[in-house]
């Protein structure tokens, strides 16, 4: 919260709207194209998948799928395994 209050009084945030799909949107391809060269090394340098499993605060199991070579890791799912 000390983020929002320290804001410049001209600021005007964008709507919910806005925030839930095109920021959104826009992050998602930005993501995308900054994760691009990593993942075509994978064809050339091979790649392991690494599975972490863990449990959340509320004591339900989940596992972490993690794409990895020498290029770096990447974060690719969560796995519920509540049921």
């Amino acid at each position: 919260m000390l983020g929002v209050n320290q804001a410049p009084k001209d600021y005007k945030p964008p709507s919910f709207d806005r925030a839930r799909t095109t920021l959104v949107d826009e992050c998602q391809r930005e993501l995308e194209t900054k994760l691009t060269p990593m993942k075509d090394t994978w064809t050339t340098h091979g790649t392991s998948i690494v599975f972490d499993g863990w449990k959340n605060v509320k004591r339900q199991p989940l596992i972490n799928v993690v794409a990895s070579n020498s290029s770096g890791s990447m974060f690719m799912c969560a796995i519920d395994f509540t049921g």
